[in-house]
Parts: C-alpha cells; structure tokens; sequence
C-alpha cells in the first residue's frame, strides 16, 4: 500500500468510525503526503484525494453550524445547510450509502438540529411579539 492509500485509508477509517475530529486532524498529513507525489502519481490519487476531501469538508461545515447556530445567524444556517446538502448528495451518489453511512448520519442530525434552532428563534420572535402587543395594551 502507498503512502497516500495509508493516509486515505486510515482518514476514512476515522471517519467511518465517527471519529471526525480525528479524521479532521489527518487533513495535513494528507496533504503533505499528496505534495510530495509526483505528476503521475497524484493522477492515480485525484479520485481518492478528492473524495476524502469532500467528506472531511462535510465534517468541517457540520461543526461549523453549531458556531453559527450559537450566534443565532439563521440566514448563515441556511446558506451553510445548502451546502451540507450538496456535499451529502455528492457523498452519497459516488459512494455505496453503507460505506459512508456514520458520516451521512452526522450530517443528517444536523439538519434537525438546524430546524430545532429555527424552530426556537422564530418562537422566540413570536413570543416577543406578542408581548410587546401586551405591553402597549396596559
């Protein structure tokens, strides 16, 4: 096995274990390791380079979303679930669904977490409303 076969594989490993940030903390080795192939060599690892890239982009944009949702920027939500979207759907067609369930998973439990956090602000907006209505009626 190559070196970059070893480091795709042991970041997909991760990955399919659930260990994102792990798989996440491989990115520079990847990298290093994909730098230092030659032209012919990085040819033969594209498909496999990029596709690992795309999960851990997935992974990335996930964690990201509990950042933003901690601010309450319900327009970065939306953008940032757009994107978890195509990822999920790109992921998903180059790949049998089992060999990247764990990680299509994740990605799934953040788009209901995304909807309780819309769900929340816009009660949130609502009760305010509403009280502000009662406010002026005394």
């Amino acid at each position: 096995m190559s070196k970059i076969d070893a480091v795709v594989h042991k970041t997909r490993s991760l990955i399919q274990q659930g260990a994102f940030d792990k798989a996440l903390a491989e990115y520079n080795e990847l990298e290093r390791v994909f730098s230092s192939l030659s032209v012919l060599e990085k040819k033969a690892a594209k498909k496999k380079v990029d596709f690992v890239l795309s999960e851990l982009r997935l992974c990335m944009k996930v964690n990201e979303v509990y950042l933003v949702a901690q601010r309450g920027d319900v327009p970065a939500l939306r953008q940032l679930n757009g994107e978890i979207e195509e990822l999920s759907l790109k992921i998903a067609s180059e790949k049998h669904t089992n060999d990247v369930k764990v990680l299509l998973d994740y990605a799934s439990r953040y788009k209901q977490f995304f909807k309780n956090v819309c769900a929340y602000r816009f009660a949130i907006k609502e009760f305010n409303t509403k009280q502000t209505g009662v406010k002026k009626a005394f």
